[in-house]
């Protein structure tokens, strides 16, 4: 969260989430609905396939409740407290991964 808030958005933590949502984030041009998963051991090579891994249902959640609150879905794939990687989710339950760190267009 403090690296979303030093990128210039405001954040707000679901605490002890068990729903489609940990984190919701914006920046008064973009809204996020976030999901985060954390895994101990990852490669830059490997977080492609990490999405895959993640619960098919877990993923629909996210994206039917981000899209039911005009929020963009994220699933955020975390390793250790420093490396991030954040992928949008559309309506397939594709990704597309967003660079970090941010950029503003």
């Amino acid at each position: 969260m403090r690296k979303l808030e030093r990128a210039g958005f405001v954040t707000a933590r679901s605490a002890g989430s068990h729903g489609p949502v940990d984190v919701f984030a914006g920046d008064g041009l973009q809204c996020w609905a976030i999901q985060v998963k954390t895994f101990k051991q990852l490669t830059t090579q490997e977080t492609d396939r990490i999405v895959r891994r993640v619960n098919h249902t877990d993923r629909l959640n996210l994206v039917v409740f981000a899209e039911k609150m005009m929020l963009t879905p994220i699933l955020a794939i975390r390793q250790g407290a420093r490396k991030w990687w954040l992928f949008r989710l559309d309506g397939a339950v594709q990704h597309t991964e967003i660079v970090w760190p941010l950029v503003k267009e």
